[in-house]
């Protein structure tokens, strides 16, 4: 008798279950009427409910360019008109000033949102809040500052009129200059065309206008201790509309909110448990099916409470992996502007100790160090020099040299590879040396800087106390590395550059010379002369203080001033009696010789006056151009 009962209480049990559930369906499908039949009879008698909005203030409300009512509370009323069964009509003003002054004269029933003031309740009466969003600071993107109001003395700040924000500031903080606008939207074009110093705003519509108008030199400068609380404002006489909303505002389960929330701030619930209502009425119906088997087969309770618990259990850890990768994530936005600090040091500056000076600092702040030191190899000697280091007690590091393949540092750099020293004490490092115990270091890491294959030098950081490093902390170090070669190898670059351009500029002086020694020596009669000429000129021109670098292009013109003589057939310019006329005319083509000979060189183009032009004389009776007064270079006439 007992076998064949438990079939039937199991098959009872389940119709039980699914009449329950029925049962649940039809009353989710047609809920009780929620207001009292008093209430029911007010709307009956005052007709049509007229609510005014703020005309401008998306995402929350607006009106569109069709005159329709629109935004995440606009929403909310729809889902209102709907559960409460009720027709709104909505009041379109020109500004929020005007709302306010319409709900004085009694003109609207209400206001669809508003922030409680203590002059608004004076005429309003305001149901619990909607929804709650902060207000922020928004400053040009050019302030760096982070801002508060009590940080704001003497600033002018944008606040749309009327608000309560505008009452809040006026009062608490009268130092802040006010500049009353219509709405927010021209709030923040103040602040971005740099009339005003900052504007404060609900942050929704904040980010939603700046990302509409493409605003994109603001940024949020801080937060303002001010919350948007927003919620339905009813007309002092009239409770019974204020109870009504009240009980549809009560009637939003949370399902509901989340979906029009959503919509308009782009909420994100990645909740595994994020399901619709009509789904929980499902998992409901089944979970009672479940129960009641569970109730017959005693085993599924036990293996039911062990899934809870492992679900439970996941979900802590998944919790608990979001917040350590959050902070990874921040780590890694911190070490990302520290390699960009680095690198615009780089960029800007070739004076080595400047940018590794930055460097270090990052290297400190970022891998949280104690002490850190660059020493640069020195190729000739193959000897590891202290180039800069931060975070020493003693100036003992300064005099480090070290040779490679002694000591941690010899060893990174003659092994290329890193070397850790977790525990400085219970090793036979010369880290234990009385000169550095002052130091006090526990722990030691060394990385090589190697760029284009060769290696510039050592990296060194230092722990004073117990650390723990990880994979991340290592590979940041080799990428800091990385960047201290790239300054290294640039410095080198450019020294190696400025000697070779010195030294390229030796060369072309001494082959001047040469080809003015060599003009010498072709004319006997002349023989030193293009010297001699040349120290009067520089005498005379450096009394007359002209700069270093005339005085070189003038030297060069003066050794080089007959170069042009070397156009001079031997018979004319060895002719040992007077030259006759055709003669001369030869000779005197010689500064055009010097010109055509010198103006291809690039190097001496401002040198070119003195060899063309010397023989031009004050009246213009010179050669070969015949130039007279000012007209001839001031470096010829000297």
């Amino acid at each position: 008798m007992t076998i064949k009962l438990r079939p039937f209480l199991a098959v009872l049990a389940i119709f039980v279950v699914l009449i329950f559930g029925l049962v649940t369906i039809i009353q989710y499908n047609n809920p009780p009427d929620i207001l009292s039949p008093e209430e029911r009879f007010w709307l009956s008698q005052h007709g049509p409910i007229r609510l005014a909005p703020d005309p401008n203030f998306p995402p929350l409300e607006y009106f569109n360019e069709n005159g329709e009512y629109k935004g995440l509370i606009a929403d909310y009323f729809a889902l209102l008109e709907k559960k409460l069964g009720v027709k709104i009509t909505y009041v379109h003003g020109d500004t929020w000033n005007k709302i306010l002054d319409m709900a004085q004269r009694g003109e609207i029933d209400g206001i669809t949102a508003a922030q409680v003031t203590p002059e608004r309740s004076e005429y309003l009466t305001f149901t619990q809040p909607i929804i709650d969003i902060p207000n922020v600071i928004i400053v040009p993107e050019t302030n760096h500052k982070n801002l508060r109001f009590g940080d704001m003395e003497g600033m002018s700040l944008a606040v749309t009129e009327g608000y309560a924000l505008d009452e809040y500031v006026g009062e608490h903080y009268p130092g802040i200059r006010r500049v009353a606008v219509a709405d927010d939207l021209e709030a923040l074009k103040l602040v971005s065309f740099n009339q005003v110093d900052a504007a404060v705003i609900n942050s929704a519509v904040a980010s939603y206008l700046i990302e509409k108008q493409g605003l994109t030199n603001l940024r949020i400068a801080g937060d303002s201790d001010r919350t948007n609380q927003l919620s339905i404002a009813t007309l002092r006489g009239m409770p019974t509309l204020n109870s009504i909303f009240r009980k549809g505002l009560t009637s939003i389960n949370d399902d509901e909110r989340r979906s029009i929330n959503s919509n308009w701030m782009r909420l994100k619930d990645n909740s595994p448990w994020n399901f619709s209502r009509e789904t929980w009425v499902l998992i409901g119906v089944a979970g009672s099916i479940m129960l009641l088997v569970v109730l017959v087969i005693s085993a599924w309770n036990f293996m039911l409470r062990m899934q809870v618990k492992k679900q439970t259990d996941a979900l802590e850890r998944e919790l608990e992996e979001r917040k350590r990768f959050e902070s990874k994530i921040q780590g890694q936005i911190e070490r990302l502007s520290a390699l960009q600090m680095i690198d615009s040091a780089i960029s800007a500056s070739l004076d080595l100790r400047l940018v590794l000076n930055i460097f270090l600092e990052q290297v400190i702040n970022q891998l949280k160090v104690d002490a850190a030191d660059v020493l640069l190899l020195n190729h000739y000697n193959q000897v590891l020099e202290y180039a800069a280091g931060m975070g020493f007690r003693t100036s003992k590091f300064k005099e480090t040299q070290i040779s490679l393949g002694y000591s941690s540092a010899g060893v990174v750099a003659m092994e290329r590879r890193l070397v850790s020293i977790p525990s400085i004490s219970d090793s036979d490092s010369f880290l234990k040396k009385e000169s550095f115990a002052t130091e006090g270091f526990n722990s030691y890491y060394g990385v090589p800087l190697i760029a284009k294959g060769e290696v510039k030098g050592v990296l060194e950081v230092y722990f004073r106390n117990a650390s723990k490093v990880d994979e991340d902390w290592l590979d940041f170090l080799q990428l800091l590395a990385g960047q201290a070669a790239i300054a290294i190898d640039n410095a080198e670059m450019f020294d190696k550059l400025k000697r070779s351009n010195n030294e390229l500029i030796k060369s072309y002086e001494a082959t001047i010379e040469g080809w003015s020694a060599a003009l010498d020596l072709r004319d006997n009669e002349t023989e030193g002369h293009s010297l001699r000429v040349t120290e009067m000129t520089m005498k005379m021109c450096k009394s007359l203080g002209m700069s270093d670098e005339e005085l070189a292009h003038i030297r060069r013109g003066a050794l080089l001033h007959d170069i042009g003589k070397v156009g001079i057939p031997d018979k004319i310019l060895y002719k040992p009696g007077p030259l006759n006329e055709e003669e001369w005319e030869i000779m005197r083509n010689h500064p055009l010789y010097s010109y055509n000979m010198l103006a291809p060189i690039s190097f001496l183009k401002k040198a070119l006056d003195i060899p063309y032009c010397h023989h031009e004389k004050w009246d213009g009776g010179g050669y070969p151009r015949g130039l007279k007064g000012e007209q001839i270079p001031l470096s010829a006439r000297i």
